[in-house]
């Protein structure tokens, strides 16, 4: 069961996102295939042939179920967050996806869509704008945690949810989030396994994008040149200098989190 869901929060969001986020052509909405592959054929027909031997379906299916339905568009909207870090080219939803996502996922529009309009209005892909996604997140306070125990942002499944679901805990004198009761529990299950686990904010809290770029080596051969791309066009690529000309600063929301009742 915990093996599952901590699969489940990694492999949902981004083999959708990979299927239907880089398909110009889409075949079929991921909620459809995710429900033929991990609801019918793995957890009804295949473990259901070893329920003799007192195998049980994970109790956390229906939610991974439900998850699965918004879950890689938060993934997609995340990366192209922060897309220098993504290690690829990639482009935005045109008119014709977004036609296609909000007819086989309703109120795609108002949850993901808009935002995508935003950032293109703010000429994002563009290296003269000096505008990264990220900057435009957090100045609308807009926390990206990462849960300790599936080390992936708490917003998912999906930005609206995910929020409210969000639980910040404080065990041992350190701030924990956690995206879920599944989370909660395998937590407290086992805290010596996470209670010292540094995550991708807290590592790198404080670098300036353009220098985290570098320690990963997503340049090209010229030494300038981003790996990533918000584009696929091979003109007016971004490049180091452009990147550092925005001045992003990675930030720990955690650093920033404010002690209140809440936190249990």
């Amino acid at each position: 069961e915990n093996t599952f869901w901590i699969q489940h929060k990694l492999l949902s969001p981004f083999i959708g996102a990979a299927l239907e986020y880089g398909a110009v052509n889409k075949v079929e909405p991921w909620v459809v295939t995710w429900d033929r592959w991990v609801y019918q054929d793995w957890a009804s027909i295949w473990l259901g042939r070893l329920s003799k031997f007192g195998i049980k379906t994970p109790r956390n299916l229906p939610e991974a179920k439900q998850e699965a339905y918004w879950g890689h568009h938060s993934a997609a909207l995340g990366g192209r967050a922060l897309w220098p870090l993504a290690g690829f080219r990639v482009e935005a939803p045109n008119a014709k996806d977004m036609e296609w996502f909000e007819k086989y996922y309703p109120g795609w529009y108002v949850r993901y869509g808009a935002m995508y309009d935003a950032w293109k209005g703010m000429g994002f892909e563009d290296p003269a704008s000096h505008f990264i996604p990220y900057q435009w997140v957090k100045d609308n306070n807009i926390r990206l945690y990462i849960c300790r125990t599936c080390q992936l942002p708490t917003v998912m499944p999906d930005l609206a949810s995910g929020a409210s679901k969000t639980r910040i805990l404080e065990y041992e004198g350190r701030l924990h989030a956690l995206c879920s009761d599944h989370c909660e529990r395998m937590f407290f299950m086992e805290p010596e396994r996470y209670k010292n686990t540094l995550n991708f904010f807290e590592e790198f809290d404080g670098w300036d994008l353009a220098d985290l770029v570098m320690k990963f080596g997503a340049v090209r051969t010229d030494g300038k040149t981003l790996t990533s791309q918000p584009h696929l066009r091979s003109e007016r690529m971004w490049t180091l200098d452009d990147l550092r000309a925005c001045k992003v600063t990675i930030e720990d929301p955690l650093r920033k989190f404010h002690r209140s009742p809440t936190a249990h």
